[in-house]
């Protein structure tokens, strides 16, 4: 991998980890304006695994700092969708240079109901700035 990438593998569960998700859609798409036109789509297969998507980081120098004027990471974001579960999106995942990050996703299997909100609320996640930068 090389030192101006990273890259993420999505990991797609449900019952709570228990039984893996074959065939839901991953996308991963540029959350920041310098890599807003990364747009990766994979299908999972029957571990639950997306193939590992390498996408640009910055560069590795830039976290070699204390307080670096930049953050040593670009910001994407993960939506993973599939028949018969609720749409989950992860908003606020961080790729570091050289790193692979493997992001976990619980899916919801939709009831009797057949909707496509969740009946309890927002299900999407947004990861929060790293503070401690």
């Amino acid at each position: 991998m090389s030192e101006d990438y990273g890259a993420i593998t999505v990991r797609v569960y449900t019952a709570g980890g228990g039984l893996p998700v074959e065939g839901a859609l991953v996308r991963i798409v540029g959350a920041e304006e310098i890599n807003r036109a990364e747009v990766h789509s994979r299908i999972t297969d029957r571990d639950g695994l997306a193939e590992t998507v390498f996408l640009p980081a910055p560069k590795r120098s830039s976290s070699n700092s204390p307080s670096p004027s930049e953050a040593p990471y670009y910001i994407y974001d993960v939506t993973v969708s599939k028949e018969g579960y609720y749409k989950r999106i992860i908003r606020g995942v961080s790729v570091f240079p050289a790193i692979n990050s493997v992001q976990p996703v619980n899916m919801i299997p939709i009831g009797n109901g057949n909707t496509d909100s969740y009946p309890r609320g927002n299900i999407d996640i947004t990861i929060p700035d790293n503070t401690t930068l």
